[in-house]
């Protein structure tokens, strides 16, 4: 049963890493000025296939999200590095901010090309086509999830030396 107060719901419910249908999942990490990129299926795979520790996150001394805590450092994660970004954001405790930032952040580095992505490439032997200029076809069509994990990252720069993968979740304050 679902607990209800004036708050709203305060039950965990499975909603995460293993729900995502995401092509790729990527963590901004404000602290340490880092984008973190995964593969979603390949977090997936690799949580499943090693124990790692789970930690909990809290908003006003209510549980609201569960997880693992996988080291930042692992194997096929794709780093960006914003030396820029603390100079622009500054703490909030605001949720929908901070995911509202994260998503900003992920957008721009991609419309800005910072992240780098595989793509479908058709070489064009049509003699009609190529006198058009149209000598190849790259395509790339892909969905990624965007989690606000503030603290992500290396130690040596402020982080907490994980990234923090979500299980479950709860939203008492109703922040989307």
């Amino acid at each position: 049963m679902v607990e209800q107060n004036n708050l709203g719901n305060i039950e965990l419910i499975e909603y995460g890493i293993f729900q995502y249908d995401s092509d790729y999942c990527a963590h901004v990490g404000f602290d340490v000025c880092m984008i973190f990129l995964y593969e979603t299926e390949y977090m997936k795979n690799f949580i499943l296939n090693n124990n790692f520790r789970t930690a909990s996150a809290f908003q006003d001394n209510i549980k609201t999200a569960q997880g693992f805590l996988i080291p930042w450092d692992k194997p096929d994660l794709i780093i960006i590095s914003l030396p820029q970004l603390n100079k622009k954001y500054s703490f909030c405790s605001d949720t929908s901010i901070k995911g509202k930032w994260a998503v900003d952040i992920v957008k721009h580095s991609l419309k800005l090309g910072m992240v780098p992505f595989r793509f479908k490439v058709n070489e064009i032997t049509d003699k009609d086509m190529q006198l058009k200029g149209k000598d190849i076809i790259a395509i790339s069509s892909f969905s990624i999830q965007v989690k606000c994990d503030w603290k992500a990252g290396p130690k040596e720069k402020g982080g907490t030396g994980n990234l923090f993968i979500q299980t479950h979740e709860c939203n008492p304050l109703g922040k989307h």
